[in-house]
Parts: C-alpha cells; sequence; structure tokens
C-alpha cells in the first residue's frame, strides 16, 4: 500500500479525487489536520489536529458492479470494527456506514465512487476514527473516542507502542456478538442524531477535559498501519459475488440496532416519527424497517433519520 502524508488538506476525499488519475490501487493519504473534513451529506467532520486517524484510501477494483458498490462500503466498516476489536471494544454499523460503540459514534466514513458504464472504474474511501480526542466542540450529537472508551484500562497497556501488527492481527476473531439495546418507549429521551459528525453536550466535556493531560496517547501510525492492513483484506475479500454476499451477511451480524427490536425513527420526507426494527439490509444497500403493524418501510441513503438516546 502506497503511504501519502499531509500537514494539513481541506479535504483528503478532496485531496485525493484531484490527484486520482495519478496515483495507484492502494493509495492511502492521511493528514495531520483537514480544514474542511467531509462527512454525509455535506457535513464536516470535527477533529482536533494530530489527535485522530483522518484518511483516504483510493481503490481500483477490478470487475466490479455499479450495482455492488455498496460492498465496498460494508467491507469498509467491518475492517474499522475488527480494528476496534483488538482494543477489546465490540463496535457496530449503523447504517449506511458509520461505527458505533452503544448509541455513540467513534468513526464515520464516506465513500465517492467513480462510474464508467456499469462498472466503477475507482473508488475513495474516506475515515475518521476518533483516537486521542477528548473534547468535541460542534453541535452533533454523542461523538466518542478511543481514549475515552478505555481510559480506565490505558495504563495497563505500557507496551502498546511496542506491540508489532502481526501479533495485533493475529487475535482478531470474528465478533458478530452485538451492543445489548434496551428498547425505549418514550420518544422523549431521543433526540435527531443521525449521520453527520457528532460531539458531546457540556457536561461531558467537562468531565473529559484531563484524559490527554493524565493518560498517555495512542500511536496514530501504529493504528493506521493496523487499519491498513485490515482494509486491504477485507476490500480483497469482495472481489466475486460469492466473497460479497459473505461480507453482506458479517455486515449484518454487526448491525446497530440489528437486536430484533423497535427504535425510533424520523422520515425525513415527512418529518413523522415512528419506531421499527430493522427488517433487512439489501445487498445494494436499502434499508428495510417493519412497523408494529407488520408493514414495511423501504428507505435509500438520506431518507431516514435514527433518533438516538442523549447522553447527560
Amino acid at each position: 500500500m502506497t503511504h501519502i502524508s499531509l500537514d494539513e488538506v481541506s479535504s483528503t476525499n478532496t485531496w485525493l479525487a484531484q490527484h486520482a488519475a495519478e496515483l495507484p490501487h492502494l493509495t492511502m493519504v492521511t493528514a495531520a489536520r483537514q480544514i474542511a473534513g467531509r462527512g454525509q451529506r455535506g457535513n464536516s467532520w470535527e477533529s482536533e489536529p494530530g489527535a485522530n486517524l483522518t484518511f483516504s484510501l483510493l481503490i481500483r477494483p477490478e470487475d466490479m458492479p455499479a450495482r455492488s458498490q455498496f460492498s465496498i462500503s460494508e467491507a469498509t466498516a467491518l475492517a474499522v470494527t475488527d480494528l476496534l476489536a483488538t482494543y477489546g471494544l465490540t463496535a457496530t454499523v449503523k447504517w449506511p456506514n458509520d461505527i458505533y460503540v452503544g448509541d455513540r459514534k467513534i468513526c464515520g466514513i464516506l465513500i465517492e465512487h467513480a462510474v464508467m458504464g456499469t462498472s466503477i472504474m475507482h473508488s475513495i474511501i474516506g475515515v475518521g476514527l476518533n483516537v486521542n480526542q477528548t473534547r468535541f466542540i460542534s453541535d452533533a450529537p454523542n461523538p466518542v473516542s478511543l481514549l475515552q472508551l478505555t481510559v480506565s484500562d490505558f495504563s495497563e497497556q505500557s507496551e502498546l507502542s511496542e506491540l508489532s501488527e502481526s501479533s495485533e492481527l493475529s487475535e482478531l476473531s470474528e465478533q458478530s456478538e452485538l451492543s445489548e439495546f434496551s428498547d425505549k418507549s418514550d420518544n422523549s429521551d431521543y433526540s435527531d442524531n443521525s449521520d453527520s459528525s457528532d460531539s458531546s453536550d457540556s457536561s461531558e466535556k467537562s468531565d473529559n477535559s484531563d484524559y490527554s493531560d493524565s493518560a498517555r496517547r495512542y500511536n496514530l501510525d501504529q493504528l493506521r498501519t493496523q487499519l491498513a492492513s485490515l482494509l486491504e483484506k477485507r476490500l480483497a475479500s469482495v472481489s466475486t459475488p460469492t466473497d460479497r454476499e459473505a461480507t453482506h451477511t458479517a455486515f449484518l451480524q454487526r448491525l446497530y440496532r440489528g437486536d430484533g427490536q423497535f427504535y425510533p425513527y424520523r422520515d425525513r420526507a415527512t418529518g413523522l416519527t415512528f419506531k421499527a426494527v430493522i427488517a433487512d439490509i439489501e445487498p445494494i444497500g436499502l434499508l428495510h424497517l417493519r412497523l408494529p403493524d407488520g408493514t414495511e418501510r423501504t428507505y435509500a441513503f438520506k431518507e431516514v433519520e435514527y433518533l438516538l438516546p442523549q447522553h447527560s
């Protein structure tokens, strides 16, 4: 994998798109600071300079039909959950591709495809993983970082920066166990926390203010190397229809709110809120929600919002 490191860039996705024609398959671009990082639906991605893992990856899939592009999203999301599993975290994928631990967002993914005819020419995979940041100042909800989630055990990881990539990867297992989510009967405890970049409320900011001073910080280069290997492995596993089917099955097993319980959502077209259970996600990415009366609604990206519990 080719790695290009930049000090500052408007957006690694934008930079990579501008230079895609001259770069090979599996080119990763990282930046210590993104001044206009992008998330889903044009939202900005909040990232403290030098604190988090932010990068974009150029891939050139061979014989990948455009209709199968969601497989790339699934493979990317699974690679991130694989990485977090090596640090003892059970992460799930909030459709279509945000990564959550519990009800809190730790990673955002933005994938852009260049299509010619019915095939994908190249894809640019943007990943923003919260690692060492402990204060989030934007008004988006429920962010969390790797350091915040593991700070109580961090002092025990004295050899963290010296762990080899091979030893970490050998401990990977297919963790399909989902986090437990309770069914909330009262929507008043929920806010509109869709797929934008996240930030916590003022009480959490003050509680977390001392983490970066009192705890060690994770090694971003090590994390990047680990995730690059996991991405390469996962993305190589969607080259055939059989492989894509297996990836889709694994994706469903790690699905946020995939526990068969009813949760609140909002239809963006009508503004109406409703409770539903995830009935299915099609291989092309369409979400099927089943209402309590047994009827189903089908949504494409950006057509429905998850209503998430607020953290006080």
